[in-house]
């Protein structure tokens, strides 16, 4: 395990909490899901469920990656499919424009959480759907936050993360060098199931593709210059095709 130093803080007063509160998720892995549900649960640390107590769920979805595979550890897996066409890329600007791009971005983001508003039952429990969920090619997680007054009037919040994988196998890709040589390149693929476990026996095609960027440059008032640029992604062949061996 690694570890990287951020900073430092210190707890001058600490409160201790009265109520504890869980969010359990599906037991099975969740391969591209439309809907599921989770369980919310809040008790007192004196003993008893809160029952009947207003919760609020908040929940949103982003993207996330997948750790290395023992004996895949230089494999690339699930990282999302190339999709063939052109499509405009996002402007570059001067540093005022790029600021404010930022902060449009966080606001799509924080537009993008749900929230619905349960009651506990008599055992302190409730059940809460998760629906629409973004069916994506790469794996994803969903965050799931339980908000919640303690008996003092503070809000209180725990909050859990699910992952959603875009199939029951994934597949891996390693290429043999950073850069590709005049010769050749080799590319091996690997196929596993979600715990990183080898499946063998399985059909694998292997296409070769091209992405190519045009970028042009716009000068603007003041003496700031702007770079729209398209990325175009086509694709030429199929590399090579076969079947997965046990390893």
């Amino acid at each position: 395990d690694r570890a990287f130093y951020t900073g430092e803080f210190k707890v001058q007063e600490f409160r201790v909490p009265m109520m504890k509160a869980m969010i359990k998720g599906p037991t099975e892995k969740l391969v591209r899901p439309k809907s599921f549900v989770v369980d919310l649960i809040v008790n007192y640390l004196s003993g008893g469920p809160a029952g009947g107590l207003a919760v609020k769920v908040k929940t949103w979805f982003r993207d996330t990656y997948l750790g290395e595979f023992e004996g895949f550890e230089e494999y690339i897996f699930a990282n999302g499919r190339l999709k063939e066409g052109k499509r405009k890329l996002a402007s570059t600007r001067n540093y005022y424009e790029e600021e404010s791009e930022e902060t449009d971005s966080t606001n799509t983001v924080n537009s993008n959480i749900k929230s619905q508003d349960l009651s506990l039952d008599k055992l302190g429990s409730a059940k809460a759907d998760i629906k629409d969920i973004p069916q994506k090619d790469n794996p994803q997680e969903v965050v799931t936050e339980l908000e919640y007054r303690d008996p003092v009037g503070e809000i209180q919040t725990v909050s859990t993360t699910i992952p959603i994988y875009p199939g029951r196998y994934l597949v891996g890709l390693k290429s043999e060098g950073w850069a590709a040589s005049k010769d050749g390149v080799k590319i091996f693929a690997a196929v596993v199931d979600n715990a990183g476990k080898p499946k063998a026996g399985v059909d694998v095609n292997i296409d070769l593709l091209g992405r190519k960027t045009i970028t042009h440059r716009k000068r603007l008032v003041g003496g700031f210059y702007s770079y729209d640029s398209i990325e175009e992604v086509k694709k030429y062949v199929t590399f090579c095709k076969g079947k997965t061996d046990a390893k």
